[in-house]
């Protein structure tokens, strides 16, 4: 997988740009920053951050990124960040001059007054906190895969091809098969059974089949003993089904007399 440069922040030095660029913000454009958990209200300062840096520096900006910082990393006691983004934001402060390792001047020994102390811990945590290599954000991997559609629709091409005669395929193969499937079921028919006392009982039986075969079954003395629901009986305009075998045949001729009749309808 990919990776970007990212760099491991505390506390202190997020504080310390969120105030700083708060700051410049304000004397630049003599308007107080207002910042919140919408992150339209960021496009303002990533507007005079790029005005302010067009044509010095490379930039990498974006109203997520500001909205971590200021809003989402507001309470965390240290966060992950892209070092360009980082490297803008000082380039910021410092009108395109220095980004992050050059505002620290790393080369030289620290030196600072030290009566001001949150300069000198943020410049000590700078000194002890490397860069390192982290994956990529769902952000930047998404818009990855926008960049690699873009330039490979010529590649894309076969494979959309292959899929769309997969996809017609499977179609017509399921149309095949219900088509198949209602043929067959078009070859059913219906039929009756008159017991001696009036009772009737219809079953449906697929493909050939002649009127032996179904007194056979009616009578019990199918040759398969298999249970059937395909039969229902009426009562009181109400359909009951039926699981026939041979046993339940032979059940219904004790019930209600002998076979008096059987008919297709």
């Amino acid at each position: 997988m990919c990776t970007r440069k990212t760099i491991n922040l505390k506390r202190t030095e997020l504080q310390f740009l969120r105030k700083r660029i708060s700051e410049k913000y304000a004397t630049d454009e003599n308007l107080e920053l207002t910042l919140n958990s919408n992150r339209n209200s960021y496009a303002a300062l990533k507007r005079n951050i790029k005005s302010k840096l067009k044509g010095k520096v490379e930039i990498y900006i974006s109203e997520y990124l500001l909205f971590k910082l200021f809003y989402e990393t507001k309470h965390s006691s240290e966060a992950n960040f892209n070092l360009a983004f980082i490297n803008t934001l000082y380039f910021y402060l410092t009108e395109g001059r220095k980004n992050r390792h050059h505002y620290f001047n790393f080369s030289t020994p620290l030196t600072i007054n030290e009566s001001n102390q949150d300069e000198l811990m943020l410049m000590q945590q700078a000194h002890l906190n490397p860069i390192e290599e982290t994956p990529v954000s769902k952000e930047d991997i998404l818009g990855s895969i926008k960049y690699w559609m873009a330039h490979t629709k010529s590649t894309i091409k076969p494979v959309a091809i292959f899929l769309l005669l997969f996809i017609s395929f499977s179609v017509v193969f399921a149309f095949s098969y219900r088509a198949q499937k209602l043929g067959n079921n078009a070859n059913c028919s219906y039929w009756v059974c008159k017991y001696e006392d009036g009772t009737k009982v219809w079953s449906r039986f697929e493909g050939d089949i002649n009127y032996n075969d179904v007194l056979n079954y009616f009578e019990g003395n199918a040759k398969r003993n298999r249970m059937n629901c395909e039969a229902f009986r009426m009562e009181n305009n109400t359909r009951i089904s039926i699981c026939y075998d041979n046993i339940l045949a032979k059940q219904y001729m004790l019930e209600h007399g002998n076979v008096k009749c059987i008919y297709r309808e």
